[in-house]
């Protein structure tokens, strides 16, 4: 266990804290994610690009933070 400021062991979030815009983005993502990307998941072939899952994704703005903004465009 992590240590929390106040010395007791504790969970990682004791850590850091959130603003209250990132934890309204960690619970549309997770809610993302338990509606629509598990069961796109269930469905998939494993070895096989689950290309259903990539799209739901790229449209819910998921895939931003993965790749670098392009200098060339």
């Amino acid at each position: 266990m992590i240590p929390s400021p106040d010395g007791a062991a504790g969970s990682p979030k004791g850590l850091f804290a959130l603003t209250e815009q990132q934890q309204r983005r960690m619970e549309e993502v997770r809610e993302i994610a338990r509606t629509e990307l598990i069961p796109l998941a269930e469905e998939g072939d494993p070895g096989h690009v689950n290309r259903p899952m990539l799209e739901v994704m790229g449209q819910r703005g998921l895939l931003r933070g993965l790749f670098p903004v392009s200098s060339s465009g």
